[in-house]
């Protein structure tokens, strides 16, 4: 399987939070202007009030680095589970964002291309235990506790996604391409509890990691047929990020 990274996002969000928390570490608290007003800032504990701030800009700069560091994680852990089933005439398009009119939404997981057709990713490191009923997720914060609605929906995520790959190829006269969108469970401290049947499949590596299958299903696309699907991705892409 060949990866192509299309954005390096994720790798600068990192590196910028990371920056920020020490940043803010290292910066000396300078109180206000002037002799009394400085001195009062001192003697009613301003210097210790200062440290804390930013401390709590540090922790939270690092809490911002953690959480984009988990979306690298979880992206490589994908291609670690499907880089040894797929051949040379499979190809991932990592952090990909499709071009006009269908740019705006934010960079898409993974897409890929292949005898099948097209897989478009949406992959989750989130940690803890959630459910998937239809569309609907439900995460639990604690043991014997009831369900809360997750802070993001997966399903809905993955489905605009599609939208927009699909919007591209239709655009580019490649309307019968076969295209399913796949939520990804990326972390192994992640649990997804299965309700019914869900509106999107959701692949879980370290649970099943032979559950997904992406071989053709009727018509296996050609060498030729697949470097069109993937000109037709790739158009007026900016370069990455």
């Amino acid at each position: 399987m060949w990866v192509v990274d299309c954005s390096n996002y994720l790798y600068q969000r990192v590196a910028a939070n990371e920056w920020a928390a020490r940043q803010a570490l290292s910066e000396t608290p300078r109180g206000p202007k002037g002799v009394w007003r400085n001195l009062w800032w001192r003697v009613s504990g301003g210097p210790a009030r200062a440290r804390a701030k930013r401390l709590e800009q540090s922790a939270a700069a690092q809490r911002e680095a953690e959480i984009y560091r988990r979306g690298l994680q979880g992206e490589e852990a994908l291609i670690w589970f499907l880089a040894p089933r797929l051949d040379n005439r499979y190809l991932l398009l990592r952090n990909y964002t499709p071009p006009a009119p269908w740019r705006s939404g934010g960079d898409i997981d993974g897409v890929l291309l292949g005898p099948h057709g097209v897989t478009v990713f949406e992959v989750k490191a989130w940690r803890g235990v959630y459910r998937c009923e239809g569309e609907n997720w439900l995460f639990l914060p604690r043991d014997r506790s009831a369900w809360e609605p997750a802070r993001k929906n997966p399903t809905q995520q993955a489905l605009f996604s599609l939208e927009r790959v699909r919007g591209t190829l239709i655009l580019a006269g490649l309307r019968d391409v076969p295209t399913q969108p796949v939520i990804v469970a990326a972390d192994p401290r992640m649990r997804v509890e299965i309700v019914g049947r869900p509106a999107v499949a959701i692949y879980q590596p370290f649970k099943d990691p032979t559950w997904l299958d992406l071989s053709p299903q009727g018509k296996t696309y050609s060498y030729d047929e697949l470097d069109r699907i993937y000109k037709a991705l790739i158009a007026q892409q900016a370069a990455p990020r």
